[in-house]
């Protein structure tokens, strides 16, 4: 399984893992790993919460025991700054023939095999892949969720925009935990509830996405 540890990682789940870290009083290693191998990580007891903006869904709530939703989300459309309209929606975007990007086992990969017949589909092991080829223009444009979208968008600001509203689904973000970790996952969602009361996930949220609200 390809992992890496992160020394110097920076981000809303960051923060919220150092938090918890925190309240737990337990030891924190962060690992990046490719997204379709998080919830086999997790369920191989290689990992022991996915903090990774990951959408709660039917499907994969039949293997992973989800924290309460602390973000509202959906998907939207990151593009190149010279491709359409500076006014479309993510809706036009995919109503033309693009080169399109997605993550492997996302949300927006499954999406995308739904509803995109105008164009080719190029699915990445991770975000990041994508934006590179994005940014090197290998694609035309990249569907993920609408905060990572802001994100790479900011970080990339005159080659690539973001197509934000409105959102081609609805979605809320949580944390996944081994169904069997019942003490863990209530602990954690306890720590959720009071930091949504105090303001620190409002404002971790605002801090990194000034466009987003938390849930």
């Amino acid at each position: 399984m390809q992992e890496r540890q992160l020394v110097s990682a920076i981000g809303i789940e960051i923060d919220f893992a150092r938090r918890l870290q925190h309240d737990l009083q337990r030891p924190l290693r962060f690992i990046e790993m490719p997204w379709n191998q998080l919830i086999p990580a997790l369920l191989g007891n290689q990992i022991d919460i996915i903090m990774s903006g990951m959408t709660i869904t039917r499907l994969r709530s039949m293997r992973v025991a989800f924290s309460d939703p602390y973000m509202d989300s959906g998907l939207s459309v990151l593009i190149r700054n010279d491709l359409g309209a500076a006014d479309q929606t993510p809706e036009q975007a995919l109503s033309g023939s693009l080169r399109l990007g997605v993550t492997r086992g996302t949300t927006a990969a499954t999406f995308v095999s739904q509803v995109y017949r105008s164009g080719q589909i190029f699915p990445y092991l991770s975000n990041s892949d994508g934006v590179a080829d994005l940014v090197q223009s290998r694609i035309d444009a990249f569907v993920t969720d609408a905060p990572i979208v802001a994100w790479f968008a900011s970080a990339h600001d005159g080659t690539l925009r973001p197509l934000i509203r409105p959102l081609l689904t609805q979605e809320q973000l949580g944390w996944g935990f081994r169904p069997q970790d019942e003490d863990l996952r209530a602990t954690a969602n306890a720590s959720l509830a009071n930091w949504k009361a105090e303001g620190f996930v409002e404002r971790t949220i605002r801090h990194w996405i000034p466009l987003y609200k938390a849930r």
